[in-house]
Order: C-alpha cells, then sequence, then structure tokens
C-alpha cells in the first residue's frame, strides 16, 4: 500500500475525526480525469482514464507539492487528516499536464450549514484573466432555487442548474457557498476554492522598451520600471513626468515606503516605495488616457512561477529584488510620524521588469533600470524577490473588453 511520507500527511487521527464521506472528480481538457474519494479508511485518488503506460503524481495543495506516484491501482492513504483541500494531478516529470484544482473536502468543516452538498473546481487560467470556478450541487433539486456566491457572501447569483461556472477570474483563491433562495438555513459550508495561473511553458520572452534611470532618477527604479511597463503597450512617457506629477512621495524618512515614495526620485539620498505605491502611480496616470483602459493589478505574494505564466501569456511584470542580486539586509530606520511604526527600509531594494525565463538554461532576463537588458542567475533571482516579500504588478490593456 501506497503512503505519504508521515510527515506531510499521514498524520494517523481518530476514526471518528472523519465524519463524513466525500469525493470529488476533476477533467482538465480532456487531458487527465481522477477521481478522489474519502471515508473512515482514508483518501483513495485514482486515473479514470489510466492510459496503461503513464505514471501520474498528485498534489493535495494546489499544484506546489506533488507526491506519488499513482499506478493502475491508483493510491490510498490511510487515515488521511480532516481538513480542505486543493487536489490536482500531473503526469510524473510533466509539468505542463497538472489538471485543474478540485476543492476537497475531508472531515468536520466549521463555517456554514452543509445541509447541501457541493463540489467545486478552480480552472487554470490559460491567459490573463481567464481562469474559472465550476461549483455542481451534489443534490440538485430542480424544483428549488438557489444562489451563490465565489466573493464569501458579497455578491450572490441565480443558479439555473446543477452546475454553475465563473469564468473571467484571476487566479487566486475565492470563498464559494450554495444556499436556497428561500431558505438562508439551507447552504452548503463555504468552500475555498484556488484559481491557479497558467503554467510555464519552460521558456518564454517579450521585447519591450528598455529606459535607464540614470541620470535624472537616481533612486527611481521603481517609476523607470513602470515607464517601461506602460511603453510596452505603445504609451511612451517619459519617467520624470511619472516621477514628478504622478507618484506620491513624502519627505526624507517621515512615512511609510508602502504608502508613499520615501524621499524623491530625482535625489540620490532617497530610499524607494513598494508595489501598492507603484499601482496608484499607474492607476493615476492611465486613467487620464481617455481613450484606453487597462487593469493595474498588484499580484505581490505570487510564486514566480506565476510571473513566468504571465511571460507566457505576453505581458511584462514588475517585479522587486535586489540591485545586482546582491544581499538584501536591514538598511536604514526611522519612524513613521503618522503611527510612530518603526520602519525598516531593505538594502540594495531594487525594481525592475521581468520580461523573460529559461528554465533550461536557470536565467531570467530583466530590463534593469541600471544595468539594461541583462539575465540573472534563476535561482538567485527567485531568492531575492522573496527577499523582498514576491512583490509584483501587473499591467494588462483591457481596451474594448467587457
Amino acid at each position: 500500500m501506497n503512503k505519504l511520507p508521515i510527515f506531510v500527511l499521514l498524520i494517523i487521527i481518530s476514526a471518528y475525526y472523519i465524519c463524513i464521506v466525500c469525493s470529488a472528480e476533476s477533467v482538465s481538457d480532456g487531458e487527465i480525469s481522477f477521481n478522489a474519494i474519502s471515508d473512515e479508511t482514508g483518501l483513495t485518488i485514482y486515473i479514470k482514464n489510466y492510459d496503461g503506460f503513464s505514471m501520474y503524481d498528485f498534489s493535495t495543495d494546489g499544484g506546489k507539492t506533488f507526491f506519488g506516484p499513482i499506478g493502475n491501482g491508483g493510491i490510498h492513504l490511510s487515515s488521511f487528516p480532516a481538513g480542505t483541500y486543493q487536489l490536482c494531478v500531473r503526469r510524473s516529470g510533466d509539468i505542463n499536464s497538472v489538471t485543474d484544482i478540485t476543492t476537497f473536502v475531508v472531515g468536520k468543516r466549521n463555517t456554514g450549514h452543509g445541509n447541501i452538498s457541493i463540489k467545486c473546481t478552480g480552472i487554470r487560467e490559460k491567459k490573463y484573466k481567464s481562469g474559472g470556478i465550476r461549483a455542481t450541487i451534489d443534490d440538485y433539486d430542480p424544483r428549488r432555487q438557489y444562489i451563490i456566491t465565489y466573493d464569501g457572501g458579497v455578491s450572490w447569483y441565480r443558479v439555473r442548474s446543477s452546475t454553475a461556472e465563473f469564468n473571467g477570474l484571476f487566479s487566486g483563491y475565492y470563498e464559494v457557498c450554495v444556499r436556497a433562495a428561500d431558505d438562508i438555513q439551507t447552504s452548503s459550508e463555504f468552500m475555498k476554492v484556488y484559481v491557479p495561473p497558467g503554467v510555464p511553458d519552460g521558456v518564454g520572452f517579450i521585447k519591450a522598451p528598455m529606459i535607464y534611470q540614470m541620470p535624472e532618477l537616481p533612486t527611481g527604479c521603481e517609476v523607470t520600471s513602470l515607464a517601461m511597463s506602460v511603453g510596452f503597450w505603445g504609451i511612451n512617457v517619459e519617467k520624470t513626468v511619472l516621477a514628478d506629477y504622478f507618484l506620491e512621495k513624502s519627505e526624507y524618512r517621515t512615512d511609510d515606503f508602502r504608502e508613499v515614495f520615501v524621499g524623491d526620485p530625482r535625489s540620490e539620498a532617497a530610499y524607494g516605495c513598494y508595489s501598492d505605491v507603484i499601482v496608484k502611480c499607474a492607476e493615476r496616470f492611465l486613467s487620464s488616457i481617455k481613450t484606453r483602459s487597462f487593469d493595474v493589478t498588484d499580484i505581490s505574494g505570487s510564486e514566480p512561477s506565476r510571473l513566468y505564466s504571465y511571460v507566457d501569456m505576453g505581458y511584462p511584470v514588475i517585479v522587486w529584488a535586489s540591485s545586482k542580486m546582491m544581499p538584501v539586509t536591514d538598511g536604514a530606520r526611522w519612524l513613521n510620524r503618522d503611527t510612530g511604526e518603526i520602519m525598516t527600509w531593505k538594502s540594495n531594494e531594487h525594481c525592475m521588469l521581468l520580461v523573460g525565463y529559461d528554465n533550461s538554461l536557470k536565467r531570467v532576463y530583466v530590463n534593469d533600470p541600471q544595468q539594461g537588458i541583462v539575465y540573472y542567475d534563476q535561482q538567485l533571482f527567485e531568492k531575492r524577490f522573496r527577499e523582498m516579500e514576491n512583490q509584483a504588478v501587473l499591467i494588462v490593456e483591457t481596451t474594448g473588453q467587457l
């Protein structure tokens, strides 16, 4: 009997803790179809369209970690712990064959009434904002009217059949719940569903304009990267115009770099800013272009693979790392004059435009406002990116879209 490493998932729990019988089914573009069933004996995962030759790996955390292999007979995990899992499957070693994400609930849950049973699948993005959610009501009664939410109850929509689907969603987590339209006590649990980003192809490159921050903006790497990003969309704007008229700035060592640019990018003594400041700067500038529309999205918190997937989709990404990939350490400190919070600036902070990657060569390609169009070691870039809190901003034109 195949089992996961005990420190990962096979935590032996009392039999009474697994209190319900669940099943889930996921299909990804007709390529891999898998099923999962849980009961008091544990969790079983098997490939419905097993081809007799391939081996398969599975993930319970939305594709971050894979285990396996799954053979012809599937795999059974004894005494699977209660909880909510994001299940997906891939052919062993083939990252491009990952299925969509099925949210799978085992055991007791603490929210909602749970007297309506639903299955949810997060549909992977194939291009920007093309992901989706599919929810199926197991015990659907056509005589009854249902409503559904995917944003945790902020908005509710009429369900017209046993399956409801929402498309045009950005990669990320959503909360789905179904309830009877005439009785809020009759509802499913709130289910956390992950819409995954596209799977990187392994290599990609985008041509974007190269703009140097020097000599005008010695500390203006963030706003220069923004100028390159909007320049990719054919909008030629001087980096100094963005810095002087659209970037919110504060006095030297007085404010929060997460809210404003600390200092003036024209000064060598200034510091800089984080992603939210550049989002606001971009929105101010792009809103002045009345004939076109854009989405400016803070995708901070993304894993590097998500950045690469957007390069595959044809979009450069503004990213935070470090100057020449030097170590990131704690630098200058000051008191936020409004809150009294101690602000600690990270030395060697740097912002650039990610335009390419090559997994085989272990490289990333960037338009670096200091260095030009260069490549860096992929592993080192990813380390610096994480040290700078996984900050990234994506700009996509939406002119003409509904």
